[in-house]
């Protein structure tokens, strides 16, 4: 990652951008606050293949490459958002998502003696937004949503 390059903070991940970091920051802002509804669409309208989709994608997240670990995140959070019946949130979503991953250089881990437990725990998450969707209880895909955005 070259040093001259914005950084965004995801965590404990920290992504190096090619523009503004304000503006990456603003996107993932608002794509965080679209979570709830993109968990809530999932698990309304999810089919047992999203499901095992889901899995396999979220069975596959790499803790050991933090470049690698921010593009299986985004494919999971790809993958779910085309569940959903809305198309304007899933357009939007997916544009937010879109920008972020394309203004994206490079990303590392904070050097903390931390990381592979904050990995695995961030990974443990993103099991658990599957888990919430497979449910097919909207209230408790939007809590996933609130539990995946607010830990660190």
């Amino acid at each position: 990652m070259a040093a001259q390059h914005p950084i965004v903070r995801l965590g404990r991940t920290l992504l190096a951008v090619g523009d503004s970091s304000s503006s990456i920051a603003d996107a993932i802002e608002v794509r965080e606050e679209l979570e709830g509804l993109i968990m809530a669409q999932a698990a309304a309208h999810r089919t047992a293949r999203d499901v095992r989709d889901l899995r396999r994608i979220a069975e596959s997240i790499s803790a050991g490459d933090p470049d690698r670990y921010i593009r299986d995140v985004w494919a999971l959070h790809r993958r779910i958002a085309a569940i959903g019946r809305n198309d304007v949130l899933r357009t939007t979503y997916l544009g937010l998502v879109e920008y972020v991953e394309s203004r994206a250089v490079g990303a590392t881990r904070e050097d903390t003696p931390d990381d592979p437990a904050y990995f695995a725990h961030r990974i443990e998450l993103h099991v658990g937004l599957v888990d919430a969707i497979e449910s097919g209880d909207e209230k408790l895909a939007r809590a996933a949503a609130q539990r995946h955005a607010h830990s660190s």
